[in-house]
């Protein structure tokens, strides 16, 4: 039988590995509160209240781009909300401690530490004091986080300001997907993916914003064995019905609700037929990106992830080309500026990824998704559930990830209910997109605040809701 310390002990040792991710992690969510103006107590206040790197770096980008704190809170809550699941995982072997003891292990307990405990307490369900394991894991992640905040906050307060501490954040994530690159396929889909993403940086308007729902059906046809290419052909109709609709709802609020745009509007000089042609051949170079990558799916010349590395070759011809931007400094500056830009992006996408692990790892999701088809016969009443399913998982979870974890188990049900599968992915598709403009997650939220940064996220928010709106008519 093993004793309380040697329990704790092992607590410890079971964590030691994980310290290679805090401890930078950790430095960095210090570096960056201080860097974004913050004073330094509220940045380590964060450390000692959220105790969450990835929600602690939210709630500080929220604040500074102006959200109001009861949604930077209402965020760091919904985000922190798997915290629930763990409490539950472990409510077994904690249920006969008393109410302030289970208060204070619960406050301990972490990502990491819920991994090693839950792996370590499964294997050891006879264990006479379990709570010391957890305490073993939280205590030494929990003193290794905040030293490593306060180590974070005084190096940010020395670093000068043009070299920044953001490019650090995609090493630490890249160092966590090399563990995964096992395979040269893996190799070969994250080159090209990290090449397109510098390329399509500096594309015009952020337009690359229109690629995730292209990736949403390419994951859809993956994980279901659905064709990809009849997937695309699936939603060119409803795309242009889509444009069409935001295109009448930004008529009518530029011209009825919206005075001075009104105003604006009644007063500018309208292009000439002449000026309008001119500006088509603007357009034509990415038609032929598309019409590229269109032709090596269709014709059976690339894979989807080979298509990709096609586009990406397609868009720095075009940069080179049209734009004249081929000189290193150039290329170097898109590089620089897509790695200091993109780091709060990708650090919504990995904490809605570690979110979206675990709930897929205590098959949470997909026991949901296998009750909502359970919960009637009525087969209009069923597709009603799995749309209202899908829309709150795409409020916490990126599309992919609802993608994989959801698309098997609904597939049968919506084939045997007489829906056609093409249909459904549209479907499910817009459901995904609704997600991308809705908190906590709504990632395209912030690549908006990025394009228009004197605009508040409050006023993008509320600006984006007839859109949402929309979409859910297009869905019915």
């Amino acid at each position: 039988m093993l004793s309380k310390s040697k329990i704790f002990f092992k607590g410890i040792v079971a964590v030691l590995p994980h310290m290679l991710s805090v401890i930078p992690f950790g430095i960095i969510t210090g570096a960056i509160g201080v860097e974004l103006g913050f004073d330094p107590i509220l940045v380590y206040a964060t450390s000692l209240i959220i105790f969450g790197g990835a929600s602690q770096i939210i709630f500080m980008q929220l604040l500074s781009g102006g959200a109001s704190s009861l949604v930077a809170i209402t965020s760091v809550g919904v985000i922190n909300s798997r915290h629930l699941l763990y409490g539950a995982v472990l409510s077994e072997y904690l249920e006969k401690l008393s109410f302030i003891k289970k208060l204070i292990i619960s406050y301990f307990i972490v990502d990491q530490g819920f991994a090693e405990t839950n792996k370590y307490l499964r294997q050891n369900k006879n264990l006479s004091n379990p709570h010391y394991y957890v305490l073993g894991t939280g205590v030494t992640l929990w003193f290794c986080w905040q030293l490593s905040t306060i180590s974070g906050i005084i190096l940010g307060s020395f670093i000068p300001e043009e070299l920044g501490l953001k490019f650090a954040i995609p090493l630490t994530f890249l160092a966590i997907i090399v563990n995964d690159l096992r395979k040269l396929e893996h190799v070969f889909v994250m080159l090209v993916s990290g090449f397109a993403s510098l390329i399509l940086f500096d594309a015009p308007f952020k337009s690359y914003i229109i690629l995730s729902p292209i990736v949403a059906l390419i994951a859809y046809g993956i994980a279901t064995g659905t064709s990809i290419g009849r997937l695309f052909l699936s939603g060119l109709i409803p795309g242009f019905m889509l444009a069409g609709m935001f295109a009448i709802w930004a008529l009518i609020h530029s011209y009825f609700i919206d005075k001075d745009s009104a105003k604006a509007l009644k007063n500018r000089t309208p292009p000439t037929f002449k000026e309008k042609i001119e500006v088509l051949p603007r357009i034509l170079p990415f038609l032929a990106i598309i019409a590229g990558v269109l032709y090596v799916l269709y014709g059976g010349v690339a894979t989807p992830s080979e298509a990709s590395g096609v586009g990406a070759f397609l868009v720095f011809v075009l940069i080179a080309v049209v734009y004249k931007i081929y000189q290193p400094k150039k290329i170097w500056n898109i590089v620089k500026v897509s790695m200091k830009e993109s780091v709060m992006i990708m650090f919504i996408i990995a904490a809605s990824y570690l979110f979206a692990f675990t709930l897929s790892q205590l098959y949470v999701t997909q026991s949901l998704a296998q009750s909502m088809v359970e919960m009637s016969s009525n087969k209009w009443i069923v597709f009603i559930l799995i749309n209202i399913f899908l829309l709150i998982a795409g409020f916490f979870l990126p599309p992919v990830a609802v993608i994989v974890m959801t698309s098997a188990i609904l597939l049968p049900v919506i084939t045997q209910l007489g829906f056609d599968p093409y249909w459904f992915a549209i479907v499910f598709t817009i459901n995904m997109e609704i997600g991308l403009i809705t908190p906590p997650v709504g990632l395209n939220l912030y690549i908006i605040k990025g394009i228009t940064p004197d605009v508040s996220l409050s006023e993008i928010l509320k600006g984006s809701i007839p859109f949402m709106i929309i979409m859910a008519l297009a869905i019915l």
